[in-house]
Formats: structure tokens, C-alpha cells, sequence
């Protein structure tokens, strides 16, 4: 049982041998802000769940199965929800201070993402073009 344990864990990560390690970096920095995110505002957890369940699903797509339209479509939501959360957070700032930092800070993240998967030539050269 060990074996067969070992040499899956081996074939999961020779998947990720050749994936940029800032976009693993930063995926990963995503889906833990957001898990932080939907701890942190109170409200109905099933949205934030399937919003990370979503974004982890289509980082393994980009980054396993090198699939560069996953990648897209990632950098494009990011950027979306990037902006998203600047603008929230410029209306928040004649409410609360730390509510602007949140999401300002949130926003940036994404946005930072979206720029790294759109213009790093080193995703570019990960996906072969």
C-alpha cells in the first residue's frame, strides 16, 4: 500500500515539474486569501467554497495538463475580480480603513495574477508559445 502511495504522489508532482514556480506561488497564494476571505466576512460559505473549489480546479488544469486556454480563463477572471475588489474597496474608504486595506490588498493579488499569466514570458514559454 505504501508503494502504490508513493508512486502516485511521485506521478502527482512530476506533473508540476516543469510549471513556473511564481505561478504555482501565486495560484496558490490566491486560493489561500480567498479561503482567508471566506473565513473572514461572515455570510453563506457555499459560494466562497465553490468559487475556491473552481479556482483550484482550473489551476490544476493550467498547471497539469498545461492547458493554456485554463490559464486564460483564470488570468481572466483574476483580472475581472481584480478590479472588482479595487473598486470596492475605493467605496469602502470613507467607511473603514481596515476594509480598504482587505480588499485593496485582495485586488492587487488578482490583479498581480492576471499580469504574470498574461505577460510573463516564462508562462509563455511554459505553454509553448
Amino acid at each position: 500500500m505504501s508503494r502504490r502511495a508513493d508512486r502516485r504522489t511521485h506521478e502527482l508532482l512530476a506533473r508540476f515539474e516543469d510549471a513556473p514556480r511564481p505561478l504555482i506561488a501565486l495560484l496558490a497564494a490566491v486560493i489561500v486569501a480567498r479561503v482567508g476571505l471566506a473565513l473572514l466576512i461572515s455570510g453563506p460559505l457555499i459560494f466562497p467554497v465553490l468559487q475556491i473549489a473552481f479556482v483550484a480546479f482550473m489551476a490544476w488544469r493550467a498547471l497539469a495538463g498545461r492547458k493554456r486556454s485554463a490559464a486564460y480563463i483564470l488570468g481572466g477572471l483574476f483580472l475581472l475580480g481584480g478590479l472588482a475588489a479595487v473598486f470596492q474597496a475605493i467605496e469602502l474608504a470613507r467607511l473603514s480603513a481596515v476594509a480598504v486595506i482587505i480588499f485593496g490588498t485582495w485586488g492587487l493579488l488578482l490583479l498581480a495574477t492576471a499580469a504574470y499569466i498574461f505577460l510573463s514570458p516564462v508562462v509563455r514559454k511554459f505553454y509553448g508559445e
